[in-house]
């Protein structure tokens, strides 16, 4: 049975203890189902991927009633609203510590400047922006937003425009001052940095921080020992000749870190 915002809305109404909510895989779901939420009012975590669906306002209204939420994540959800009204959700949620919007293109440098206005900015320890519209280029600056969380302890920024070069490591030097409390830090860069920059980045971590994704584009791929004739791919059953030593159907998912 194909899992509708219809169905989901009615399990809603028979579960007023739920405290964890992780909707994935459903890819019928347009997003309506979350204005049922009322109905589980102790709601702590809700973690959302709807491909294809919408955050309407109506639905920021009924997320705003969850006060007890202490972890949103809204990925790889279309934004059908304003930024404002992202804020405004926001400043109802004093419990929040941990908020995710990855993969979500739409989420640009105008919906992190409202989440950085936010009451919750302050107090939130988990972010991640992976994948979203935010940028470096033009406006309100990007890393000067990122400032405004002080208390963050992990931070995504993977598959953002956030520019390369003597700039980009003068700003993520900044900002790994301006954050004492980082623990994690997810980064992608936009073309491969210099050594002077590395070394830069590095200097600025300290010892504090426990985990570093450093991601930097490159076509370079690591060869496979030759296959033995006659055999063939796992992932597609093709035959690939004895001397060949490319990489067979590569993957091209970004690698993601545990937390």
């Amino acid at each position: 049975m194909d899992v509708t915002d219809e169905v989901l809305e009615s399990l809603l109404r028979h579960l007023p203890e739920l405290r964890h909510l992780d909707v994935d895989g459903c890819n019928h779901l347009q997003g309506d189902f979350m204005l049922s939420l009322d109905a589980c009012p102790l709601l702590t975590s809700l973690t959302v991927h709807m491909r294809g669906g919408h955050i309407a306002e109506a639905v920021l209204q009924a997320l705003g009633r969850l006060r007890r939420l202490v972890v949103l994540k809204l990925e790889t959800c279309g934004l059908g609203i304003h930024p404002s009204s992202l804020q405004a959700m926001l400043d109802n949620l004093g419990s929040l510590r941990s908020f995710s919007m990855e993969n979500s293109c739409a989420f640009t440098n105008d919906f992190l400047e409202c989440l950085a206005d936010s009451l919750c900015a302050p107090l939130l320890e988990e972010l991640d922006l992976a994948y979203t519209g935010i940028s470096t280029m033009g406006g309100q600056d990007a890393w000067g937003l990122l400032l405004s969380f002080p208390s963050l302890r992990r931070l995504r920024l993977v598959g953002c425009k956030l520019g390369s070069g003597e700039g980009a490591g003068d700003a993520v030097a900044a900002l790994l001052r301006r954050l004492p409390m980082l623990e994690a830090l997810d980064l992608g860069c936009d073309s491969e940095p210099g050594t002077e920059v590395l070394l830069q980045f590095m200097a600025s971590c300290g010892p504090r921080l426990h985990e570093l994704a450093l991601t930097v584009p490159t076509e370079w791929r690591a060869p496979l020992p030759p296959p033995l004739r006659g055999s063939r791919c796992a992932r597609c059953a093709c035959e690939p000749m004895a001397w060949a030593r490319t990489v067979c159907c590569p993957s091209s998912a970004p690698a993601r870190p545990a937390w």
